[in-house]
């Protein structure tokens, strides 16, 4: 199969996980939001920051740097494994002992047991990155993505079963380490893997040489994608943070299901074909025009319809999100592209330029965030939204620069989304002004209306592409 067929039937594994998985998270949230309080989320927000963070740390690139060299070492495999348990066993002990700091900081004597019992969950996260390696080497997208996806189900059924018999919050912390020992375990199964007593630092060489960068860009990244969160949290009240936060799980729902689809599929692939320059520029080309033809018409469409897409799926008395909404969604849709140029980078060798641009994304989006936090939540938004934008289109230019991709035809992949998108826009908002109806019907046939609009103007403009992903499966 040619490399268009492989990405589609990648994308396409991946893809069905993913948007199950979003489905099942965003479907949880929803649920729960009707029985928690916004400072139950402020509260699970700020642990999953915390532990979130920690996990960062420990990765150190290994699983990267296992898919990047393609090695078939079991030493080297083995010792993947062992180093990445010990840190995760480290890291584990440093938040158990440093718990009561979070909870003085934060200010907040709940954050304490959570961080506590949190932290156990890390040292099952770190036996994750190696079995993940090995199917990512074998481009199994479809079995990473059943592992997975059942793992996301596994998790939720765990919170919905525990709020409503009693264990409130405990039921979001419990959840990530629920679904993460069903994927372990799935993983495991299907890379017919299981870690051997086996240690050498010298056959890790390899991997361990752009652990660094690897381990810093994760770092600022993930700074960069929570430091919002931990200074609102400091800063705010709990509630503004749980506004912030449900606006950000809306926001980036698109984001992390078709982003994250096309990132998980193109670094592996890339790291197969990184010597030869055309199928680098045909891999890239093809899953920057995925992407916008995916995310564009959902963010223009989430634009016109936030108001009632609040009311309808989260009630009243998280209006206020509206109009956060709405200040951050340019900087969704430009990131949408621009979340594709690490895996990229790094993939193609340049692990150290990735680390950077993450480095100084991070220090120009935290003095952001220092002068806007002082003026209330629509501020620090706006903020996000400008300092995103303009690391995210950096960030493309490096990217393309790197590839030897030719800036015309990237800029001309990402026309044709962006035109008919803004068309169907249109379509929305005349749509909208005809009808009458209560939320729910009116909401519901907007989008109908909406989606099947876009699909003829992509099944107008866009020939080829349907001619690639009929051939990836017929």
């Amino acid at each position: 199969m040619n490399l268009a067929g492989v990405a589609i039937r990648g994308a396409y594994f991946t893809g069905l996980s993913l948007a199950a998985r979003q489905i099942i998270s965003f479907g949880t949230v929803v649920l729960l939001a009707r029985i928690l309080t916004p400072a139950d989320f402020g509260l699970a927000a700020i642990i999953f920051v915390l532990i979130g963070f920690a996990q960062v740390v420990g990765d150190v690139g290994f699983s990267a740097g296992l898919v990047r060299t393609q090695t078939d070492s079991t030493i080297a495999i083995n010792t993947v494994f062992w180093l990445s348990l010990s840190t995760g066993g480290f890291l584990a002990g440093c938040v158990f002992f440093a718990a009561p700091f979070g909870a003085t900081f934060y200010r907040n004597e709940a954050v304490e047991e959570m961080l506590q019992v949190s932290s156990l969950g890390l040292i099952l996260n770190f036996c994750l990155p190696v079995p993940l390696a090995i199917l990512q080497k074998r481009l199994a997208y479809k079995e990473i993505s059943l592992s997975q996806a059942l793992g996301s189900l596994a998790g939720a059924l765990f919170a919905i079963v525990g709020v409503f018999f009693g264990l409130g919050i405990w039921g979001l912390i419990l959840q990530p380490i629920v679904g993460n020992f069903i994927s372990l375990v799935l993983m495991l199964k299907q890379s017919h893997w299981m870690p051997r007593f086996e240690f050498s630092l010298t056959s890790v060489k390899p991997i361990l040489s752009d652990g660094i960068n690897l381990l810093g860009a994760s770092l600022t990244q993930y700074g960069r994608g929570n430091v919002d969160s931990a200074l609102i949290g400091r800063a705010l009240t709990t509630s503004d943070l749980g506004i912030y936060s449900m606006a950000r799980t809306l926001l980036y729902a698109p984001n992390y299901v078709i982003t994250s689809v096309v990132s998980r599929v193109i670094f592996p692939l890339l790291s197969k074909v990184q010597h030869n320059k055309g199928d680098v520029e045909s891999v890239i080309l093809l899953s920057i025009k995925k992407i916008a033809i995916l995310a564009f018409p959902l963010y223009v469409g989430l634009w016109l319809l936030a108001p009632e897409i609040v009311l309808f799926v989260f009630g009243p008395q998280w209006i206020q999100m509206v109009d956060i909404l709405k200040l951050m969604i340019a900087a969704a849709l430009v990131q949408s592209i621009g979340n594709i140029c690490p895996p990229v980078l790094i993939a193609l060798g340049a692990s150290r330029l990735n680390f950077y641009l993450s480095l100084g994304g991070l220090i120009g989006y935290v003095g952001v965030l220092i002068v806007t936090v002082q003026f209330g939540l629509p501020a620090v938004a706006l903020g996000y939204t400008l300092a995103n934008v303009a690391l995210s289109v950096l960030s493309i230019w490096v990217a393309a620069s790197v590839s030897r991709v030719d800036s015309f035809a990237l800029l001309k992949v990402v026309a044709n989304p962006l035109v008919i998108s803004l068309c169907m826009g249109v379509v929305v908002y005349f749509t909208s002004l005809s009808l009458p109806l209560e939320v729910p019907f009116r909401l519901g046939v907007i989008v109908l209306i909406g989606f099947c609009s876009y699909l003829c103007l992509v099944a107008l403009t866009e020939r080829k592409l349907i001619k690639q992903v009929r051939s990836a499966f017929f």
